[in-house]
């Protein structure tokens, strides 16, 4: 995560900002620390440029804060470490701040991560729940009734063959449409370790492939 800010070793990083700023912060403290596709810090970045995504903010500077638990292991702290940098990499951010602290065994779960970011708001983007009106596309990730909203679908990410039919029967079984179901790709992995976006990589691959139906019946071009 080298860069003019980090290099500096300074107690803060000095931003030079202009015009209309949007700033978030967030906190992950999920187990397992390990999970299907990812890990906990590719989701501290990629949920923290989501968070300034959705201000109508082009994401830029962000800061990480880990607390380890004696015990660690340090090969999972570096996998985790390289995970973060390809994130941060994809979304054209830079880590320019941070902190490190390490609890007693048995006070943490392995690593809580805390991360803050900063980014300027696109001139075209002016989003508020005031602008919300009837006939708009939505998409949510959540127990969608909850939200009050009388029709949606399912989109499923990062399915594997084995799992589709079950998430088909549980879909089923709420009545609830599916949109789309994105499988799960090792190309995506593969253009992550090169710095690529996945499109640029293979933009035939299936997970393109899917994506670009779900966009189809949406009509969201």
């Amino acid at each position: 995560m080298k860069n003019d800010f980090l290099d500096k070793r300074h107690d803060g990083a000095v931003l030079n900002l202009t015009g209309k700023t949007a700033f978030t912060t967030d906190s992950f403290v999920i187990t397992p620390i390990f999970f299907l596709g990812g890990n906990i810090g590719e989701l501290a970045i990629n949920g923290t440029v989501n968070d300034l995504a959705m201000c109508g903010a082009i994401p830029q500077y962000l800061s990480l804060g880990f607390i380890l638990e004696e015990g660690l292991i340090m090969k999972e702290f570096w996998e985790i470490l390289v995970f973060i940098k390809f994130a941060c990499k994809q979304a054209g951010v830079q880590v320019v701040t941070g902190d490190t602290k390490v609890v007693d065994r048995g006070k943490g779960d392995k690593i809580f991560i805390n991360t803050t970011g900063i980014g300027q708001i696109h001139p075209a983007a002016n989003i508020d729940i005031s602008k919300v009106k009837v006939g708009d596309k939505i998409i949510v990730s959540d127990n969608l009734v909850t939200h009050g909203i009388d029709k949606v679908e399912a989109i499923a990410n990062k399915v594997r063959n084995e799992e589709e039919e079950a998430i088909r029967e549980y879909c089923k079984k709420i009545d609830l449409p599916i949109a789309v179901i994105i499988p799960f790709d090792e190309q995506v992995t593969n253009a992550d370790l090169i710095g690529l976006s996945i499109m640029d990589y293979d933009e035939n691959s299936k997970v393109v492939v899917a994506i670009e139906e779900l966009v189809n019946n949406l009509d969201l071009n």
